[in-house]
């Protein structure tokens, strides 16, 4: 019962044919970003003719790894299952599949690579683990530590070193490797001091809290750094009660590029944010697709290549990147025009799968209609 009690189940399509994808959503239908995600995977099965299944594991890998037996014991399985392993039953869910003999992508990569070597890479010891769809946090986290000291070195009025203070989500390897990319920049600025990098489990309440404390020790910041949107909107939201100014006494970033963070950029209250992985449930489904259409190497045996190249976006092309802010309803775009079985093309060099690709098709459809 615990299974029905945890797993909000949605279908998505009840129809009988065509091919059969369960997604597994590994937080609930509440949480913003992985909403995102799950919203766009859902338009893209709609262009695909997918029968998409959707479910939420409450952000418990307990939760999900019995979401995952269930599904890979249940009589009608899916013909593929994409999802975000966690690092503590990850084994636990790849034997499921693997046994079941049910083909799978995973997405993210919150576990380090390194300390689960018995599950190599993909198709190497498992044969059923098609492929990943992640991207390098590492590069992420450096990225926006070096877009936020360049801004704060063009833009304010403080003397230098820079005061630093960072927000990290969780120990999972994906909010590490961003806290890494983080670290490593700073390392090489002989004029930057990080007074302190707390984790706040991904908590938009619990940042603005620790905000103001460390306001409070430290005096001011000049370099706001935080492993996602909702951290750094956490800082925005207790910020008048510091008389900081945004981008005029500090500068501030996140990742995701989530809808209100984007706004944010837009209204000169946030300096930058990184993403591009909100596609990784659309960019999973699509290859999934055309793999299974036998377009040849779509996924290829022991590729560990980072499939999501990080973009960000600030002040100096938020007027591209500026449709994210208000956007909900992606049904303009045709999903199925970034699939190569559709469009009659066999090599994987065609594929046009990237945030801006999206955004051109975005921007153009709008101007259009």
């Amino acid at each position: 019962m615990r299974f029905y009690f945890y797993a909000l189940l949605f279908f998505f399509s009840i129809s009988s044919f065509g091919l059969n994808i369960t997604l597994v959503n590994p937080t609930s239908k509440e949480e913003t970003f992985w909403a995102l995600i799950t919203k766009l995977t859902q338009e893209a099965a709609l262009d695909l003719d997918i029968n998409l299944t959707v479910y939420y594991s409450d952000s418990h890998r307990v939760v999900q790894s019995e979401l995952i037996e269930k599904i890979a014991s249940n009589k009608n399985k899916p013909d593929y299952v994409i999802f975000m392993p966690y690092g503590g039953s990850i084994i636990r869910s790849f034997n499921a599949l693997e046994k079941a003999k049910i083909p799978f992508v995973t997405l993210e990569r919150v576990f380090d690579i390194n300390k689960v070597s018995e599950i190599a890479l993909p198709q190497e010891v498992y044969k059923y683990w098609l492929g990943e769809i992640y991207n390098d946090n590492i590069e992420a986290g450096e990225l926006l530590a070096s877009n936020l000291y360049h801004f704060a070195k063009k833009n304010l009025t403080s003397e230098k070193p820079y005061h630093a203070i960072a927000f990290n989500g969780d120990y999972y390897a994906e909010s590490l490797d961003r806290a890494e990319g983080f670290l490593h920049f700073n390392s090489v600025k002989k004029d930057v001091v990080i007074n302190q990098i707390l984790p706040v489990r991904w908590n938009r309440q619990e940042a603005g809290k620790l905000f103001l404390k460390l306001h409070k020790r430290y005096g001011k910041s000049e370099i706001v750094w935080a492993a996602s949107d909702q951290m750094a909107l956490g800082v925005l939201d207790v910020v008048e009660q510091t008389g900081l100014i945004p981008n005029k006494d500090f500068v501030l970033g996140g990742f995701d590029l989530i809808p209100e963070a984007v706004q944010a950029i837009k209204d000169n209250k946030m300096t930058a944010s990184v993403g591009g992985h909100f596609l990784q449930g659309v960019w999973a489904l699509i290859k999934v697709y055309d793999y299974h259409h036998q377009i040849p190497n779509v996924f290829k045996k022991g590729d560990s290549t980072a499939f999501i190249q990080p973009t960000i976006i600030d002040q100096s092309n938020i007027a591209k990147y500026k449709v994210l802010a208000n956007r909900r309803d992606f049904s303009v775009i045709d999903f199925s025009e970034f699939s190569l079985h559709k469009n009659n093309l066999k090599s994987v060099n065609r594929y046009q799968l990237s945030l801006d690709s999206f955004i051109n098709k975005l921007n153009s459809s709008l101007q259009t209609r």
